[in-house]
């Protein structure tokens, strides 16, 4: 899981979150957005579903993800809770709550699950730091600079639960107006070099490994994305979305490091993360394979692996070896087909 948090509010957090989730998605992963600040929840207003709600999964106590945008969300705003329901949620019953919007949600497979945290320090950050398995965070703030040192005095809470800093996301930096390329920084200039961690700059270290900062810019088109309402400010960016293309650049950046950083940092892995599964609606070996460029998914019908395969056989069991191949027992009683992973991905 990637949390977006910040110990101030107001900074825009959710919009970063929301934002950074499309982005992995248009990377090819299957993103969940888990909004995990029960007391003032945001995606359902973002995404412009604030009337869904969340729907068993079959015989079991887990609920269904809302799909939206190809994104599955999470959120105690698509459930029927009373009013007074953030003035009843406090301290331990707060983050209890929170932790269940994660665990109570049937996912299915993802590649990446960011989680929408609350602002501030307190009880409900500090139990999903604590119960859930979180491969890292985004620090979102603004150049203002009280949200500069309200954020750097909440940054060492992650940490003290093995939560790595993986970029600090640096809103409504600057605004360009229409037609103009002059950056006007309206917010202050307390960026990059007030965020640097550790807090003192001039301690006589190298902090050549402080998180990297990421201008998002003050953007209207991202402003009417949040309020569902449609944009005249350079609303086609390259990819389609609703995003200007200076914001989509930003937050395609800003992905493209989380996933190097979670590569590299969190599974120790340099080069790519494999795994191979049976699509039985396609009769297809389906590999998937996360790298530095992305999500991707390559399909091999099993006629292509075994010709004149009977429509009966199936795979019984797939894994992947060493990260260079993958093994496969057939229902025939056909057992250990070794194919490369090489060959699978030159046949898509």
């Amino acid at each position: 899981a990637i949390a977006v948090s910040s110990a101030k509010g107001g900074v825009g957090k959710s919009t970063v979150a929301a934002n950074l989730a499309r982005a992995l998605r248009d990377r090819g992963g299957r993103v969940g957005l888990a909004d995990v600040d029960v007391e003032g929840p945001s995606v359902p207003t973002l995404f412009g579903c604030t009337d869904a709600r969340l729907k068993p999964a079959g015989e079991s106590d887990l609920a269904l993800p809302v799909v939206r945008e190809g994104l599955k969300l999470a959120s105690v705003g698509f459930v029927d809770a009373p009013s007074d329901l953030a003035a009843a949620l406090r301290g331990p019953l707060a983050g209890r709550v929170a932790a269940q919007v994660v665990t109570r949600t049937a996912w299915g497979s993802l590649d990446y699950l960011v989680l929408d945290f609350p602002p501030g320090i307190g009880d409900v950050p500090v139990t999903l730091a604590r119960d859930l398995a979180i491969h890292g965070t985004v620090l979102a703030c603004t150049p203002s600079k009280v949200a500069v040192a309200d954020v750097r005095r909440g940054a060492p809470l992650l940490a003290q639960f093995a939560v790595p800093t993986l970029a600090i996301a640096l809103n409504m930096a600057y605004f360009k107006c229409p037609g103009s390329a002059e950056k006007h920084r309206i917010f202050g200039t307390h960026g990059p070099s007030s965020l640097l961690l550790p807090k003192d700059d001039d301690d006589g270290k190298d902090h050549k490994d402080a998180p990297p900062v990421f201008e998002l810019p003050l953007s209207l088109a991202v402003r009417d994305a949040n309020e569902g309402a449609s944009s005249d400010y350079d609303a086609a960016a390259p990819d389609g979305s609703s995003l200007d293309s200076e914001s989509a650049a930003a937050y395609s950046a800003l992905a493209d490091h989380v996933v190097r950083r979670i590569l590299r940092d969190t599974f120790k892995n340099k080069d790519k993360t494999i795994d191979a599964s049976f699509d039985r609606p396609s009769r297809a070996l389906v590999l998937r394979v996360i790298d530095d460029h992305g999500a991707n998914a390559m399909a091999t019908p099993l006629a292509d692996l075994r010709p004149g395969i009977a429509d009966t056989v199936t795979p019984t069991r797939v894994a992947v070896v060493a990260k260079r191949a993958v093994m496969v027992d057939w229902s025939d009683g056909r057992k250990n087909d070794v194919y490369s992973i090489d060959r699978l991905i030159h046949n898509r």
